[in-house]
């Protein structure tokens, strides 16, 4: 919801021993072209001043009357935004010229004074090698140390002031990725899992039907390119619908069977999987296993699952194929 800022005038010096700060973090604070970059404004306000001193610095109420001041927050040159959820809840504040949502953070404690915490996330992906710079954040508050009492507007005051806080840039270094990337690798970075299910179940040469593939992961989902299916063996792809969310993205394949198969074969998603602080990462891939099929002739005979006769009718059961993270039985390192 866009404001229309129209502060109250100020009057007074500004405050000098500031009893508001705000933080700016990148996690983590190096990165590989393509990683997952968690972006944090972190705004303390001591719990005495917010109680007794800070007033309205706009006309338009909110839980919080501070403004965020980060005009990059919706565009950071240098990188690519991912999706994130969107904030319904928490203590409503001004981010640059727009109502938003804080989510509240523990307490902490700087020197002897408890400060109440509120943030902002969100999460960028480095487009290139070299140095991300993500600039500084300002917070504006007001306060007063005097208030008169009004019939109407209540407790009113009188030595109105402003202060502001700030947190200086960042910069992040992106390297680029390491050599060895396989060829069908499609950009995904981070940890994932694949999953895979064909429908219907029955089906015969000429037919189509739907192969799923569902990726979830922690990385740059909104970044990759859908897998490309040609290579698999008795199959055709004639086209692809996708769905999104937060942390998965689901494809949907319209496949005709070229043949009389006995599987859908197994499908290969290579990622490159970033190390932990101060930790090589490794290029892996998640491989589903084959889809078993079984088949039924045009004459209604039993067939064979295993050897199937050619030209006869295949029916699909459906296989919810699961992964973990990290190399495993069916996930296998690249060298």
């Amino acid at each position: 919801m866009a404001l229309r800022l129209a502060p109250v005038q100020a009057q007074g010096p500004v405050f000098v021993e500031l009893p508001v700060f705000v933080e700016l973090i990148a996690e983590p604070p190096a990165a590989v072209v393509g990683q997952a970059i968690t972006l944090r404004v972190r705004v303390g306000i001591e719990a005495t001043f917010q109680r007794d001193a800070l007033v309205p610095l706009f006309r338009q109420r909110v839980d919080w009357p501070v403004q965020v001041v980060a005009p990059w927050w919706q565009e950071l040159a240098g990188a690519l935004p991912l999706r994130d959820p969107e904030a319904t809840s928490g203590p409503s504040w001004v981010l640059n010229d727009a109502l938003a949502r804080g989510a509240p953070a523990p307490a902490v404690t700087r020197d002897g004074k408890t400060f109440a915490v509120l943030e902002l996330r969100r999460r960028v992906a480095a487009a290139a090698a070299g140095e991300l710079t993500v600039p500084g954040v300002a917070v504006r508050y007001a306060y007063a140390t005097q208030f008169s009492d009004h019939f109407l507007e209540g407790r009113v005051p009188t030595d109105r002031r402003e202060g502001e806080a700030t947190a200086p840039a960042l910069r992040v270094m992106v390297a680029p990725l390491p050599e060895g990337a396989p060829p069908d690798f499609t950009g995904a970075v981070g940890e994932f899992t694949l999953t895979a299910q064909a429908a219907p179940l029955t089906g015969a040469v000429g037919d189509t039907i739907k192969l799923t593939l569902r990726v979830r992961g922690d990385g740059n989902l909104d970044g990759l390119r859908a897998p490309r299916l040609d290579a698999l063996d008795g199959l055709r792809v004639l086209g692809m619908v996708e769905e999104r969310a937060i942390d998965e993205r689901r494809l949907v394949y319209d496949v005709v069977l070229r043949s009389a198969i006995a599987a859908i074969p197994a499908i290969a998603f290579p990622y490159f999987a970033p190390g932990a602080a101060g930790q090589p990462g490794a290029w892996r891939t998640a491989r589903s296993e084959p889809i078993e099929v079984t088949a039924e002739d045009p004459t209604n005979e039993t067939v064979d699952t295993k050897q199937p006769k050619p030209g006869s009718g295949v029916a699909f059961t459906t296989s919810d194929l699961s992964l973990r993270n990290g190399p495993s039985a069916n996930e296998d390192p690249i060298v």
